[in-house]
């Protein structure tokens, strides 16, 4: 099997469901220190963390994920994801450097998830089509494929859809 065949991802556990990020969407991962509040940031963005002689804005993709999902989780959201804002699309890009990031580094973005997170790899084989009824409504909220295991049932999810959707709910 080539790597071709293989998705590189990041898996998310929840009670009875995961998510999967494609690991090429991010550069690096760090553990939240340095979590500094922003004044009247917007929902999911209401932090920013010191890196590197940076201050980036911070997505809290846990909380996203759980509300907008119904998702149960107990572990605290402990990790830091680093994106290169050259990998979100221009629509996406311009909406955050105009909204949330207005004053902070408009090269990369901090998302805030869990702590249990693990990097896995996965035949693409495994991912499955999300189901014709619900293909449009869910595809529309960020959710790509489905990832049918013995003991839970994933998402592989587009972090460009979701970042989008969660600025237009700030909005």
């Amino acid at each position: 099997m080539s790597d071709h065949d293989l998705l590189h991802a990041l898996y998310v556990p929840f009670d009875r469901i995961h998510i999967l990020i494609n690991r090429t969407q991010c550069a690096t991962s760090v553990f939240a220190a340095e979590i500094s509040p922003i004044e009247g940031g917007a929902p999911y963005y209401r932090e920013s963390i010191g890196i590197g002689g940076f201050t980036l804005g911070v997505f809290d993709l846990q909380r996203y994920l759980c509300d907008t999902f119904r998702l149960a989780t107990t572990v605290p959201a402990q990790l830091i994801l680093i994106m290169p804002l050259d990998r979100l699309s221009e629509e996406t890009r311009k909406a955050l450097v105009t909204g949330p990031l207005e004053e902070l580094d408009r090269e990369q973005l901090a998302m805030r998830i869990s702590s249990d997170t693990a990097m896995r790899s996965f035949e693409i084989a495994e991912l499955r089509p999300l189901g014709i009824t619900m293909r449009d409504h869910l595809v529309a909220r960020g959710l790509v494929a489905a990832h049918p295991e013995e003991q839970s049932f994933g998402f592989l999810i587009d972090l460009d859809q979701l970042i989008r959707l969660s600025l237009e709910m700030a909005a």
